[in-house]
């Protein structure tokens, strides 16, 4: 909306100031001073008034005036004194006409630029307001996109802390796959020394025709050697076999050839996780205790669950010394199977346990723990549908459990 206004200080004209509302009452006493025969002009000549009979050509005319400005003329046959007066009448009218004029627009113009300075504050608050929506809009879009990453690379974390915890994992088997490969080779080196000696030995024989109570075969003792040999070859069996079972364990914990949901043996994933879980830490044997009846197959993501198991099994002992105790044991009822780990260490302290899930709480030295273990098995146990709950007592231990569906509801 915008207000018409004309400046104040301009220039009149007879038109302007002879509107329609003033040419009706100053009518009547012009045609009754003028004898009814006059007319009024512009500067221009223009006729804006006249009575009801026009003058003749070449009447006396007199000027009107707005104090020096010329407006224009009255036309009249009239005496002098007549049209003077009538003249004056007519002045003092427009003079009148003239400050209305200038008061209404100097009003006019006050109350416009008042509406102008107001529209322009509008129009700025406003344009405030459009920046501070969009500088709102793109601050929570800011915001989104950064929750987004922080969520990708909480997750990246999560999958670095299952691969590091392969890792040493891996190493552990490794040590481990050292110690039988050693002797198996020390072991078939000296077969191999033994064999082609028992060979030289036969080959004697044959040719001598000697049994085994010729002085040669007392040399060699090789009855001793018959029978070491076979022992040897016993503990190069069984030192295969060992490497056979780790490396068959690890494949089944990170579960490398399997994808998705499967039918997993849970009492196998936590057989192996403990055995993981002592390797890693070097503790001894018979410090875990496993209390694990015939459970049915739990349709889950293996390597998950597996991961899961080791994070608490591994929390466990490191709560304990060499002298405390980790068990794990295991319960299916007709909804959900349960995994249960309970230490004997020292607990965890009151005021952190609204914590242990955060990602990277830990109270561990640094270095020691990322803070994640808790997290991740939370995450995986939310992802199948399941929960963690544990209960501790600061001195006394802990206890997790690790509760999963059998027919867990689909993620929102």
């Amino acid at each position: 909306m915008e207000i018409e206004h004309q400046a104040f200080d301009r220039d009149p004209t007879l038109k302007e100031l002879l509107s329609a509302t003033l040419i009706r009452p100053l009518q009547p006493p012009l045609n009754l001073l003028l004898d009814n025969c006059w007319q009024i002009e512009d500067t221009g000549g223009t006729i804006l008034m006249q009575g009801t009979q026009a003058p003749p050509p070449n009447s006396p005319r007199t000027p009107l005036q707005l104090e020096i400005d010329l407006l224009g003329t009255l036309v009249s046959p009239a005496t002098e004194n007549l049209r003077n007066g009538a003249a004056q009448l007519l002045m003092r009218v427009l003079a009148e006409r003239w400050r209305y004029l200038i008061s209404a627009d100097l009003h006019t113009e006050v109350v416009s630029s008042d509406y102008a300075e107001l529209q322009r504050r509008h129009d700025a608050l406003q344009a405030s307001e459009a920046r501070y929506r969009e500088l709102s809009a793109s601050l929570e879009r800011r915001v989104a996109e950064q929750v987004s990453l922080i969520e990708h690379q909480q997750r990246e974390l999560y999958h670095a802390d299952k691969l590091a915890s392969v890792g040493q994992l891996a190493a552990g088997v490794a040590h481990e796959i050292n110690n039988p490969i050693g002797f198996v080779r020390s072991n078939l080196s000296s077969a191999r020394h033994y064999t082609t000696t028992l060979t030289e030995f036969l080959q004697g024989l044959q040719a001598f025709g000697i049994d085994n109570q010729h002085p040669l075969w007392q040399q060699h003792d090789l009855d001793f050697v018959l029978q070491d040999m076979l022992d040897l070859m016993q503990e190069c069996q069984e030192g295969i076999d060992r490497v056979a079972h780790i490396v068959a364990d690890l494949k089944a914990f990170s579960a490398v050839d399997i994808e998705g949901m499967t039918a997993a043996d849970v009492g196998e994933l936590i057989r192996t996780a403990c055995r993981f879980a002592q390797m890693q830490l070097n503790r001894p044997d018979g410090i875990i205790t496993l209390n694990l009846p015939d459970l049915p197959a739990l349709p889950c993501q293996a390597a998950a669950i597996g991961q899961a198991i080791l994070h608490l099994v591994t929390n466990a002992l490191q709560a304990i010394d060499d002298q405390g105790q980790v068990t794990v044991s295991a319960h299916a009822n007709a909804s959900a199977l349960s995994i249960l780990v309970e230490d004997t260490g020292s607990g965890i302290p009151a005021e952190f346990q609204p914590r242990i899930f955060d990602p990277f709480f830990t109270t561990r030295a640094v270095g020691q723990g990322k803070g994640l273990g808790l997290t991740v098995c939370r995450d995986v146990a939310t992802a199948h549908g399941g929960r963690v709950e544990f209960t501790s007592t600061p001195g006394a231990g802990s206890r997790f459990a690790l509760i999963l569906p059998f027919n867990p509801d689909p993620p929102e």
